[in-house]
């Protein structure tokens, strides 16, 4: 993918997600959006991943958007753990469990957590999965 089709899926996605956001009475600054591009890029480092889609980001932070618990006060903090969680359990288990089924399940044990995103959740999560690869 050239340089210009990779900037062209993010400048999509970050439009995507102003939409979103704004169907539900909230901004996203330019500022925030690097923000969140920073916490993506210091979660990789931290979990020594290599993301193969440029715009996963999205694909993490969609689900969240539906969020009851997503409010102005404290929207950025959610989005920028749902990013830390996203790979964190994604360097704990298999390519068995595809990226989509990943966010799925983070966002359904999220809402089933009452919106908090924690070390349990993360644990309760990774049991889910291991779980299911065992059935």
């Amino acid at each position: 993918m050239s340089w210009q089709n990779i900037l062209e899926v993010l400048q999509e996605g970050e439009s995507g997600l102003r939409r979103e956001l704004a169907c539900i009475g909230l901004e996203l600054r330019k500022e925030q959006m690097q923000e969140l591009y920073q916490t993506q890029q210091q979660a990789l480092r931290r979990y020594r991943w290599v993301e193969t889609k440029e715009d996963r980001l999205f694909d993490i932070l969609g689900p969240f958007l539906k969020s009851p618990y997503m409010a102005l006060p404290t929207y950025m903090l959610h989005l920028k753990q749902s990013i830390w969680l996203y790979y964190h359990v994604r360097s704990h288990i298999s390519w068995q469990v595809s990226d989509e089924a990943l966010c799925e399940i983070l966002y359904e044990e999220y809402l089933l957590y009452h919106g908090e995103i924690n070390r349990q959740l993360a644990l309760r999560i990774l049991q889910r999965v291991k779980r299911s690869q065992e059935e």
